[in-house]
């Protein structure tokens, strides 16, 4: 069954991948190959497909959003973005879509519709809504514990957290080594919560960046798209390269833009990038005999790679909303 769902996931890319090859290049057979080795060889791809991961479902929900949005169908669009916001809760990020223009009832029906749906689910099973909740706020905790503080997630490179924890962690322990001070495993979850706590606040910051610049300063769509969705690849500290499924649809949405700008070729490069398979580039210096996922070059080079993608998008941006005002200014 999950085969045959998987299968659909990836013959939905493919088509909206070529379609937007198509328009962008109008060479059918380029745009056919294209799309093809993106759907069947990229990285990202295999590995969800290799994990099994429930990431390729929410990639054609986050396809069939992108894919009304931009057409204007707006009550489609919802239809597949709650079910992604319901099933992982970082496509929220592409609300902000809404925001220019400023759509309040498309963004109520968002809100409504994924709260009476998680609070409804807590009914459905037999021990009770109170319960279900305890249950389901243990096993957030749990993944939090396992995947972000502690290295069950630590070969992940879809987001800078690894790298920061990765290098913070030796340091601290080896400070703590060399200061002769026994390390004590509540001084090293304290150490780590605190510098959680720090990425949080950069991450908000970012996601008050991005709204401002979809809200404010970036008319085309498809940038806007480009942005929200780098932004929820590598924002979240849980970083498991099969997110970066959803760089295949960024990378689209920039190439399929409504005018080129100076520094496209060079995000589409980088973006490109971000898709080679360094998870088996092992960093043996780094390594630990304890060590549950060695890590990888990935974590320190596609972070980097997408991050320069979404700063070359919003100087971009930038650089567009000042050409406008120096035009608005000539004419009056």
């Amino acid at each position: 069954m999950m085969a045959v769902l998987f299968g659909l996931c990836l013959t939905c890319l493919y088509i909206w991948l070529k379609s937007q090859f198509m328009s962008a290049t109008g060479d059918s057979k380029l745009a056919c190959i294209a799309a093809a080795c993106l759907t069947l060889l990229s990285y990202p791809i295999i590995y969800a497909l290799d994990r099994g991961n429930f990431e390729l479902v929410l990639l054609a929900c986050v396809l069939g959003f992108v894919h009304f949005f931009l057409r204007g169908r707006h009550g489609w669009a919802l239809a597949f973005l709650i079910p992604a916001i319901l099933v992982k809760l970082y496509p929220a990020a592409l609300l902000a879509v809404y925001l220019r223009p400023f759509r309040w009832r498309l963004l109520l029906t968002a809100a409504l519709a994924c709260l009476l749906a998680t609070i409804g689910s807590l009914f459905c099973y037999r021990d009770g809504p109170a319960k279900n909740l305890e249950l389901m706020q243990r096993n957030m905790n749990n993944f939090n514990e396992l995947y972000v503080v502690w290295d069950c997630g630590i070969s992940g490179g879809a987001g800078p957290w690894n790298a920061i924890k990765l290098f913070s962690a030796r340091t601290f322990i080896a400070n703590a080594a060399e200061e002769g001070t026994k390390l004590t495993r509540p001084m090293y979850l304290d150490h780590i919560h605190s510098l959680l706590r720090a990425y949080s606040w950069c991450a908000l910051s970012l996601c008050a960046l991005v709204t401002f610049i979809v809200w404010k300063i970036e008319t085309d769509p498809r940038r806007q798209l480009a942005l929200l969705l780098l932004f929820m690849v590598f924002a979240s500290p849980a970083a498991a390269d099969y997110k970066l499924v959803h760089v295949l649809v960024a990378l689209a949405c920039v190439l399929g833009a409504r005018e080129l700008r100076p520094r496209d070729g060079i995000i589409l490069t980088l973006l490109a990038l971000a898709l080679i398979p360094m998870k088996y580039v092992y960093m043996a210096p780094l390594m630990r005999a304890d060590d549950i996922a060695p890590p990888g070059l990935n974590i320190i080079v596609t972070p980097l790679l997408l991050l320069a993608s979404f700063t070359l998008l919003c100087l971009g941006s930038g650089s567009e909303w000042r050409n406008r005002r120096s035009s608005v200014n000539q004419l009056t």
